[in-house]
């Protein structure tokens, strides 16, 4: 399947900053984002495992870990699904889903992407 040509363009700006972000809003909530969006090619090969995964052919995922994704539906909308598809949040255009990204310089709560802390390498069994 081939990219429509309307939406390639959100999904190349978004594997070349993709690493930039470090969170993301959804309504009043602010999430951290554990990965980077996926490069052109990983979004690419991605349309080949939509049906294995579950994932309707109108849209085209561009991060998560195939349980839980974003996506963008070929109208230009972006949603949220969990592990069963369900849409978890839809944001109505590209441009709002933009919009909602925080930057890491930004991200206050979570400094880093990920798990901080110590993790002891003592185990109670």
């Amino acid at each position: 399947m081939k990219i429509p040509d309307h939406i390639l363009p959100y999904l190349k700006e978004i594997s070349d900053r993709g690493s930039l972000y470090a969170g993301i809003l959804k309504g009043d909530s602010k999430e951290c984002l554990y990965h980077p969006f996926w490069v052109l090619d990983q979004i690419m090969e991605s349309l080949d495992l939509r049906e294995e995964w579950d994932v309707e052919d109108s849209m085209i995922p561009f991060y998560g870990d195939w349980h839980d994704l974003i996506a963008i539906t070929k109208e230009g909308k972006v949603v949220e699904l969990n592990d069963h598809r369900e849409v978890t949040y839809e944001w109505d255009s590209f441009e709002n889903f933009k919009e909602s990204l925080i930057e890491e310089k930004d991200w206050k709560d979570e400094p880093s992407k990920g798990l901080n802390g110590i993790i002891s390498s003592t185990f109670d069994f």
